[in-house]
């Protein structure tokens, strides 16, 4: 709206549209924390998806570890059972 149409408004029309942009302001703070907190929740989902990923490649690590051993175990049976 210009300047000259502002100043033709009333003082009740000029509240009504300060009041309707009051409105909408606080409807947009109410979006923007709600938007807050689910950015934080995504942000701990992937913080714990990290946590796990780590934790996997450390089992998939020992797994591997394990079953070398196992092998290495296994060749050492076979060579004391060829030996008696």
């Amino acid at each position: 709206m210009e300047a000259k149409e502002l100043k033709k408004l009333s003082r009740s029309e000029l509240l009504e549209m300060l009041l309707d942009r009051s409105k909408e302001v606080e409807h947009l703070r109410k979006e923007l924390d709600e938007t807050k907190k689910h950015i934080a929740t995504l942000e701990r989902e992937v913080e714990k998806s990290g946590d796990i990923n780590a934790a996997i490649q450390k089992l998939n690590s020992a797994t591997e570890q394990i079953q070398k051993f196992a092998s290495v175990i296994s060749l050492a049976s076979n060579n004391l059972a060829n030996r008696e």
